[in-house]
C-alpha cells in the first residue's frame, strides 16, 4: 500500500484507487516529517526522551489546566 492510496475489496474483486497525485497533496518536494502525538501519549515509556522532550514532562503538561 502506498501514501494516498486506497484499496478496496469487494466480494468480486480487489481495486485500488490512488489520491498520491491529488492536486491538495503536498508535492514530493513540499513534504516534510512530523511527530506522531501517539507516540508521546501511548507508546513510549515515561522515562523516554523523545522529539527533544522527556515523556513524563509532555504528558504533564498535556494534563495541565
Amino acid at each position: 500500500m502506498k501514501p494516498g492510496e486506497i484499496i478496496v475489496v469487494t466480494p468480486n474483486n480487489e481495486y485500488h484507487i490512488d489520491y498520491s497525485d491529488h492536486p491538495l497533496l503536498p508535492k514530493e518536494e513540499e513534504k516534510r516529517y512530523h511527530h506522531c502525538i501517539f507516540e508521546l501519549v501511548y507508546f513510549a515509556r515515561p522515562d523516554s526522551y523523545q522529539f527533544n522532550e522527556y515523556v513524563y514532562d509532555v504528558r504533564h503538561k498535556i494534563g495541565a489546566k
